[in-house]
């Protein structure tokens, strides 16, 4: 699983156009009579850019006091109001002028799945003519359906492919406690790709081969990594492109060390570009969305790349 790299820069202005551009359609919404009790809480436009831009860590507690803000109502009223009011289903149509669910995507940029680092999620649209083509899924890190007060909320929407937000996820319940939210945080080098079920590395990259499987080593120990590998069902997924492990950890072992000096020195390419046209694929932290399996094959050559390799290339 990737991080959603952005800038405190980017970031800050992405939520403040999202709220900018939300409030006062959420205000509208809560004017309606049926609606207008939630008035009692949302007294200013503060409170509805609050749920806009709350983090994952703090939900709950603005459920809670949300909720709590009206005692003498049934919670299942309470509820259906934050359904109507919160309701993404105009944001998710494209037909939705201004600032809809393809601004959102095309401000994030997305490449790749931050979920499983396989599909696009390409965003795609011309500007000019504001003719919208193609964006991925956004997946509701809290379920809209269980957490209604969620349904618009920035940080609580993800771009995601179509197999992690409807064939893995859809309606299973997530929270920070149990699962990595991608906007806060990735795998990064402390859960990483690996081997398991052989003897010898060398057996695995020979002429005749030999049985391995591909593995997440969760080294920090943190929970949250086992959640998103089982609700995703990461390694299951990645053991079905051990072609792709098989190819990397080769060019990673064996790589002449004479070509990559003339990688390096007849293109001038940087270090990095080096690696990028030796694996096809991003090494920086902050790109690896540009290209499928990018997590994986930085992973597995660090692990077993010559040191040739890496002297020549610094990793």
């Amino acid at each position: 699983m990737l991080k959603i790299n952005l800038s405190d820069f980017k970031l800050n202005k992405f939520v403040n156009q999202h709220c900018d551009s939300l409030t006062p359609k959420v205000k509208t919404r809560l004017n309606r009579a049926v609606n207008s009790f939630l008035l009692a809480y949302f007294t200013d436009d503060i409170k509805i850019r609050k749920v806009l831009s709350v983090k994952p860590a703090k939900m709950t507690a603005l459920e809670i006091a949300v909720m709590g803000a009206f005692p003498t109502k049934p919670a299942n009223e309470v509820i259906e109001a934050l359904k109507r009011v919160f309701n993404p289903s105009t944001f998710f149509d494209k037909t939705t002028a201004v600032y809809n669910a393809f601004d959102l995507c095309n401000n994030i940029g997305l490449i790749t799945c931050p979920y499983c680092n396989i599909n696009f999620v390409n965003t795609i649209q011309r500007v000019k003519r504001r003719e919208l083509i193609l964006r991925p899924p956004l997946d509701h890190f809290l379920s809209k359906g269980d957490h209604p007060l969620f349904g618009l909320s920035f940080f609580n929407l993800i771009p995601s492919c179509w197999i992690c937000n409807s064939s893995f996820k859809h309606m299973l319940p997530t929270n920070p406690s149990t699962h990595l939210n991608p906007y806060f945080k990735g795998f990064g080098n402390e859960c990483v790709f690996t081997f398991s079920g052989y003897k010898k590395i060398q057996d695995i990259i020979s002429k005749k081969g030999a049985g391995f499987n591909i593995v997440l080593n969760n080294i920090s120990g943190d929970a949250r990594f086992a959640g998103n590998n089982d609700l995703f069902k990461l390694e299951i997924i990645y053991n079905e492109f051990k072609p792709v492990a098989k190819r990397t950890l080769v060019a990673a072992m064996n790589y002449p060390k004479e070509q990559i000096e003339s990688i390096i020195n007849i293109s001038r390419s940087s270090k990095i570009d080096a690696y990028e046209m030796i694996f096809n694929t991003n090494y920086e932290e902050t790109e690896l969305h540009k290209s499928p399996f990018s997590k994986i094959k930085r992973d597995l050559v660090i692990e077993f790349g010559s040191m040739d390799l890496k002297s020549l290339l610094s990793l």
